[in-house]
């Protein structure tokens, strides 16, 4: 899949942004099988729903999904940011 993003934009994930990454992972599932290269499909899906696509490449949404699992995991009982609040909803992919 060819992507056409430009590598020197540095893009900010705002809160709205990565509330709707948090909830479309959640609820595409199904997207990620483990099957080679369909991670990579699934990112990209889920930031053409978001508006990111030609923003953010899927490689760059799963470094943000795992960096979002890394902090859970050690805020889990102290949560700093009020978007953790949704990921209540898709704990299972936290554990």
């Amino acid at each position: 899949m060819a992507e056409n993003v430009d590598l020197t934009f540095s893009f900010k994930w705002s809160k709205e942004h990565t509330a709707q990454l948090i909830k479309l992972r959640g609820e595409n599932d199904e997207l990620f099988t483990g099957v080679k290269h369909s991670a990579s499909v699934a990112w990209g899906t889920i930031l053409e729903k978001i508006g990111l696509q030609g923003y953010v490449t899927p490689l760059q949404a799963k470094k943000k999904w795992d960096n979002l699992k890394k902090i859970y995991k050690v805020c889990t009982g102290h949560f700093k940011y009020t978007l953790f609040v949704l990921t209540m909803q898709v704990n299972k992919h936290f554990c």
